[in-house]
């Protein structure tokens, strides 16, 4: 579904971060002193400069525009996936390097700060050991700015990743019978009995894009010849991860990269693709016959490759590339089924 014209990317734009709050609610509110203990009263001696809404935690940065982090615990009617659950907790004003101390993350939250000026046109967030290097002679807590208009090349940039998006996902979604569905930064996915996972792309925060160490987006890449396993793309700043989602459990599994389901529907390949894998394997079978999918086969390459699909020849035979990455020049590679297994030049990893 495209967003449309430009009023309506800056329409949502300002609403969305408060639609959010409200469609959660006050029970959210009344939960906020014991998740972010001590935080309103650090709020409250912003001057303004802090605001949270429900769970829309917003930070007004020199240049007026706010930049607005959501917390997302739950994606719909099921859990978040790994890398889309996320809190924002506001840890309180640093004088010495002149941001927001904000702790990100749900388990285990990374304590970054985020700086008050803006590098160029972009949000900056900073860990402890790029602050320990500045030399900064430090800000005391400003005043708030002024508010600034919505910035209409911002809006065109954002219309304009919709308008690609639906390109490329258009008609694979319109070959889900209705299981999946796209509608703004949400992508939704439902189970056999009703239930729904929500995927929201993070790549527009309030006012400005996100910043690096959170952007995020979902794209969606089909699904298995049966319709049970649907194939999710991530796209972080400049890497990416997948997985399958399972729409008559509602799990979601790991896989090495992108995902190319065998003609039978009997099996999926994930193959690393990603100069930064965040997985160990190159390549990975996974068997999806049983009451979850099962890792098959797992190949390991020499860390210098990166490695995609071409194409199922047939439910026995995976033709696959293999080159430096973004390399023109990439060789042959593939993979053989037989009575006692898969088999490629290389023993599988354990």
């Amino acid at each position: 579904m495209k967003f449309g014209s430009r009023g309506v990317i800056v329409a949502l734009i300002v609403s969305v971060p408060v639609a959010v709050a409200a469609a959660i609610g006050i029970g959210y509110r009344d939960q906020v002193a014991g998740l972010f203990g001590g935080e309103s009263a650090l709020i409250a001696a912003s001057h303004g400069l802090v605001v949270r809404q429900g769970p829309v935690l917003t930070l007004y940065l020199k240049s007026g525009a706010g930049l607005a982090l959501t917390d997302r615990l739950t994606c719909g009617d099921l859990p978040c996936p790994e890398h889309a659950a996320t809190q924002y907790r506001y840890r309180g004003w640093d004088a010495k390097s002149g941001g927001y101390r904000l702790a990100i993350g749900v388990d285990h939250p990374a304590e970054l700060t985020l700086a008050w000026e803006l590098a160029g046109d972009d949000p900056v967030l900073f860990n402890a050991n790029d602050l320990f290097l500045r030399s900064d002679k430090g800000l005391a807590m400003p005043e708030r700015p002024p508010a600034i208009k919505i910035d209409a090349n911002l809006a065109d940039w954002l219309a304009n990743t919709a308008s690609d998006q639906e390109k490329v996902e258009g008609p694979r979604i319109a070959k889900s019978g209705g299981r999946v569905v796209r509608a703004g930064a949400g992508l939704t996915l439902a189970t056999a009995d009703g239930r729904k996972l929500v995927l929201t792309d993070d790549l527009l925060c309030g006012q400005l894009i996100c910043p690096p160490e959170i952007y995020i987006g979902y794209e969606y890449r089909g699904a298995d010849p049966t319709g049970r396993f649907h194939a999710i793309e991530e796209h972080f700043y400049e890497t990416g991860d997948a997985f399958l989602f399972d729409a008559k459990s509602g799990g979601v599994t790991r896989v090495a990269g992108p995902v190319a389901f065998s003609p039978d529907g009997a099996r999926a390949v994930a193959t690393m693709n990603d100069p930064q894998p965040h997985g160990q394997h190159d390549i990975e079978i996974w068997s999806l016959a049983g009451a979850a999918p099962s890792l098959e086969y797992c190949y390991v390459g020499d860390g210098e490759n990166t490695y995609e699909t071409v194409r199922w020849d047939d439910p026995g035979h995976i033709r696959f590339t293999r080159g430096k990455w973004q390399s023109e020049t990439r060789e042959s590679l593939t993979l053989i089924h037989d009575a006692t297994g898969w088999h490629a030049p290389v023993a599988n990893c354990k």
